[in-house]
């Protein structure tokens, strides 16, 4: 939860990229940026295999889990054109 945005992993191999598509993310979210220092995540993986691609981890909601039906229209408002701005970027 938080509205978060964790882009970077320690060992990250496409760091700039990460990077550029948290940035991206947090246009259309408004969500803080924040580095990762968990472990074992499919960003952390992601960004550390032999083929790296950029990852981030969005945390979304202001509530713990399990997030109520209250939460929705907010999540959905802040996230409703992250996946068509980042399939544009993709180049």
């Amino acid at each position: 939860m938080g509205d978060l945005i964790y882009w970077d992993y320690e060992g990250n191999r496409v760091p700039e990229e990460s990077q550029a598509l948290a940035n991206l993310v947090q246009e259309k979210t408004g969500y803080q940026i924040e580095g990762s220092s968990g472990h074992g995540g499919f960003k952390d993986w992601a960004q550390i295999r032999d083929n790296p691609i950029p990852s981030l981890t969005l945390e979304t909601g202001s509530v713990a889990c399990p997030m109520p039906v209250t939460e929705f229209t907010h999540v959905w408002d802040c996230n409703q054109e992250v996946w068509a701005a980042v399939a544009a970027s993709v180049q």
